[in-house]
């Protein structure tokens, strides 16, 4: 969920940020990544004047049964997780025209996706910090009975600090007891 990625393709949904259709509190909402085969989008806006992050569907997804129980499932094995190495989910939110949405922390900092298109070599110790924090992520996901079932450097967010973190919940699955 960084700000220095690549502009994404705009949809009919709304075409500035001024034009978005958040729920009461929610203000100066920019599209920062749509996905091309799946079925979500993702905002940074303000709520209530704190930077988050917002996920939704796409418009064309907005009544497909099985997106909508999708993002509802991402959001009940999210919501418990509760480490500094994941994206912590803040609430699930209804948006004005009525379609639900999860909302987030902001991440700060950049992807490890990114990190790696930039051509600039990390450090052992740098390198070191992120393999880490991905595994610090991964034990706590563990220890919370979720399996992520999608670690890939576009779902590693690297801030400036080093802190790592880990996001994106669309494909896990809680642990089989």
């Amino acid at each position: 969920l960084s700000p220095n990625s690549a502009p994404m393709e705009e949809s009919g949904f709304f075409t500035s940020p001024a034009e978005a259709d958040f729920s009461v509190g929610i203000t100066g909402a920019t599209l920062l990544y749509e996905s091309q085969s799946g079925y979500c989008r993702v905002w940074v806006a303000r709520h209530f004047g704190r930077k988050v992050a917002i996920k939704g569907l796409k418009e064309a997804m907005k009544t497909e049964p099985v997106a909508v129980t999708a993002l509802e499932k991402e959001f009940s094995l999210g919501f418990p997780v509760d480490t500094p190495r994941v994206c912590r989910f803040l609430g699930m939110i209804k948006l004005a025209d009525g379609t639900r949405a999860i909302e987030m922390e902001y991440c700060e900092g950049r992807t490890l996706a990114e990190i790696i298109d930039s051509s600039t070599p990390l450090s052992a110790h740098q390198a070191g910090v992120i393999v880490t924090g991905v595994l610090e992520g991964i034990e706590a996901l563990h220890r919370s009975g979720v399996i992520h079932r999608d670690i890939k450097p576009m779902n590693i967010m690297v801030a400036d600090n080093g802190v790592i973190k880990l996001t994106d919940f669309g494909i896990a699955r809680a642990v089989s007891t």
